[in-house]
């Protein structure tokens, strides 16, 4: 039987490259319509035979008979011949009538898109069988993309959509097609934490390959950064189809020494990572990159790992590097870079353009240095520490490479500050309760004392003019101003303060506040006495905020100490201030703007 099927596709496969458009189409149509009827009756030899006997025959025939007509037509044409065309009044395969005034190398074209997409058609539809043919289907799997790269790049371009669309057919399979694949594929596909699988391989490897350089073709560089920078997402985008009880397993497989199931994207992740810093210091220097919108999205797709930081899923078991501290370390190499292709073009820019990507660097970086996910508690405190070393590092480079160039004028003076806020946000080393109730206690005092002497005042002109007493105003005060100062002695000094975490970099944060300010740095004057202008009123309002909550809470403590993280806040901050050498003339021009009275008086 496998052999009464093989002798009836291989004449029908004859007639798909007829001459005849019609002819060829229509065989075309029927081939891969009985195929697809009749496929699960084969067995794997006769599946095995179809393909490098039937398909790929097929394929070579129609790309060999489609470049033989087009050299016959430009010969023809040159001769002042007419070359031959399909009947007038004929139907092509798509229904559309069929003009014999058209060139042949269109109805060649109609032919190669019918051949591409019911060769992809059958490759879906009977993957599960397929797949256990192994290295013979691996081998055809890989040529057939081969010929989908070839018609992508030198086909026509109705040729070269239907080849992009089957591409995407191929590697976007169903979610029942992967659970219904044997045990063979599903093998190569959990081990794609460290390694890529060679599906995700053979993907990968068509976007950025070299032979040929798809980059050469003029916009396709910009198309390749997105298309690479978007597989950083893949791992994320599997996690929100988990329950929470998967989720929370996926974030522990390494602890745990178990092997994640299914795709998990971690090594293409990973590699995309790597190879989108290759191809910017490649491509980033073109000024399409940054009008076209192309470098806030590759950022864009960086923000994912870096803001979901310890909710990101495990790492491999050779490389275990968290994949947010890959994308951190990318990430600043790809603003650092992009900053400086920015000096050059950041006078041909909009400045809505600017504005955008540096409120993109600002917003990754935020979403990195105060993270809204927590470590584990199984993660060793030599592990936190590591981490928060990691985090100071970041932070020192920002402050050293990017920040100069958010002081250029061409930057708001909102952006600016907008990047002190964060550094401020950051420098929190505890939440506290009893400032809020100190200054409850204090407003009530101060309450309570216009109200005598408002009583007092009243009492004068009652007995004046004979009118009712109030005393119970006086009465009601003084209840507010107890019942205050009994919540607060209820309350345990010290239980209050609830430390934030990572403790060593929120005092570097909190350090580097007032370097801001200082005049330490004498490069690029213009740009650090801009930064230090506006730097100036933040940095002195959190200064105030410090001082004031620690003198207003020192008295409630009485002869016992402050708990440890407080006194050493506040030690910071007055060695800081104690050392600081504000840059010349930015307190005159706060002063003569009248924006540091606010700032100052309230401290003293």
């Amino acid at each position: 039987m496998d052999m009464l099927w093989m002798h009836l596709l291989g004449h029908l496969s004859q007639l798909c490259s007829d001459l005849r458009p019609e002819v060829r189409n229509s065989a075309n149509q029927t081939i891969f319509k009985t195929i697809s009827i009749n496929g699960k009756r084969l067995t794997l030899e006769a599946w095995d035979e179809c393909i490098w006997n039937i398909l790929f025959p097929l394929l070579e025939r129609v790309k060999i008979s489609s470049e033989q007509s087009e050299h016959f037509s430009h010969t023809a044409g040159a001769a002042g011949s007419v070359a031959s065309t399909p009947i007038s009044g004929t139907i092509s395969a798509s229904g559309i009538p069929i003009n014999p005034n058209d060139s042949p190398a269109k109805f060649w074209n109609e032919t190669k898109t019918l051949t591409l997409t019911g060769i992809t058609n059958l490759l879906i539809q009977f993957f599960p069988v397929l797949i256990d043919l192994e290295s013979s289907f691996e081998k055809a799997w890989t040529l057939f993309l081969d010929y989908i790269r070839s018609w992508a790049l030198k086909g026509s371009p109705e040729v070269a959509a239907a080849a992009i669309k089957c591409f995407k057919l191929l590697v976007r399979y169903p979610k029942d097609l992967v659970r219904a694949t044997p045990s063979k594929y599903r093998t190569d596909n959990i081990l794609d934490l460290d390694n890529m699988s060679p599906y995700q391989e053979a993907a990968f490897t068509i976007i950025t390959g070299t032979t040929p350089d798809l980059s050469l073709i003029p916009g396709a560089s910009e198309l390749i950064l997105l298309s690479v920078s978007g597989f950083i997402r893949l791992p994320f985008v599997r996690l929100q189809t988990l329950s929470d009880d998967d989720l929370q397993s996926a974030r522990l497989q390494p602890q745990t020494g178990g092997m994640e199931k299914g795709f998990t994207y971690m090594a293409l992740a990973k590699r995309s990572i790597q190879t989108v810093v290759t191809l910017f210091e490649k491509h980033g220097s073109q000024a399409s990159v940054y009008s076209g919108g192309i470098f806030e999205s590759i950022l864009a797709c960086f923000d994912v790992p870096m803001r979901a930081k310890y909710d990101c899923p495990a790492p491999g078991l050779k490389d275990s590097t968290p994949l947010w501290r890959v994308a951190a370390n990318s990430a600043m190499a790809l603003v650092i870079l992009g900053l400086r292709s920015l000096d050059a073009l950041s006078r041909d820019l909009p400045n809505n353009i600017l504005t955008g990507i540096y409120s993109q660097i600002l917003d990754t970086f935020d979403g990195f240095l105060l993270p809204q996910s927590s470590p584990d508690a199984s993660i060793s405190s030599d592990e936190l520490d590591v981490a928060t070393d990691f985090d100071i590092s970041i932070f020192e480079t920002f402050e050293t490479d990017v920040l100069l160039h958010l002081g250029q004028l061409h930057v708001s003076d909102a952006l600016v500050k907008d990047h002190i806020q964060i550094i401020c946000r950051a420098s929190r080393l505890y939440k506290s309760h009893m400032s809020s109730l100190a200054d409850i206690s204090f407003s009530s005092q101060k309450g309570s004392m216009s109200a005598l002497i408002d009583t007092k005042q009243s009492s004068i002109k009652r007995l004046a003019s004979n009118e009712p007493s109030s005393a119970f105003n006086t009465r009601a005060s003084r209840i507010s101003v107890t019942s205050t100062t009994k919540t607060m002695g209820r309350m345990n000094l010290g239980t209050d303060v609830m430390p934030l975490g990572r403790e060593k970099f929120s005092k570097v944060c909190l350090a580097s506040l007032l370097k801001l300010c200082s005049d330490e740095l004498n490069d690029l004057k213009d740009v650090r006495y801009r930064i230090a202008t506006i730097a100036a009123p933040v940095v002195l309002d959190k200064m105030r905020d410090i001082i004031k909550s620690y003198a207003s809470d020192r008295p409630l403590y009485g002869k016992l100490p402050l708990p440890r993280i407080r006194s050493e806040e506040i030690l910071i901050v007055l060695s800081n201030l104690r050392d600081l050498q504000m840059r010349v003339g930015i307190l005159h021009e706060l002063v003569s703007e009248d924006k540091i009275r606010e700032f100052v008086v309230p401290i003293f």
